[in-house]
């Protein structure tokens, strides 16, 4: 079992070990179930992606509010996701922040990618 968060509900979630070995088909399964790429309102490709990471990630969690009735479930589903508190839901986002950075690396920009430049990118 990976790490145990303990959510504010008085729940908890075990995630996946080995999360920090994602493999690039991963990446772009979870990034094609989470929207990103298609058209469609930010918002919603965010919380696609934390659902689809979370479906990816978390191994087993039981929360005591309906409709989990303090029963212990294995890998989390789209429709869970979806039911969780939002107090529970933004703890898991928190949680699973290095994955998702695994996920959306910071993209170079052109004042990066300028060999030899003898200043520093704007804001350093």
């Amino acid at each position: 079992m990976g790490a145990r968060i303990e959510l504010p509900s008085g729940g908890w979630a075990e995630l996946k070990d080995e999360l920090d070995d994602i493999r690039a088909g991963t990446r772009k399964r979870l990034l094609k179930e989470s929207g990103f790429g298609q058209d469609g309102d930010d918002i919603d490709k965010a919380f696609g992606l934390g659902g689809a990471v979370a479906h990816f990630a978390v191994e087993r969690y039981q929360l005591a509010y309906r409709p989990f009735n303090d029963a212990i479930r294995v890998n989390m589903i789209e429709e869970d996701w979806d039911e969780l508190r939002m107090a529970d839901q933004d703890a898991l986002i928190i949680a699973l922040q290095p994955v998702i950075r695994q996920l959306l690396p910071d993209q170079p920009t052109p004042d990066d990618m300028r060999p030899g430049s003898p200043t520093r990118p704007a804001g350093e």
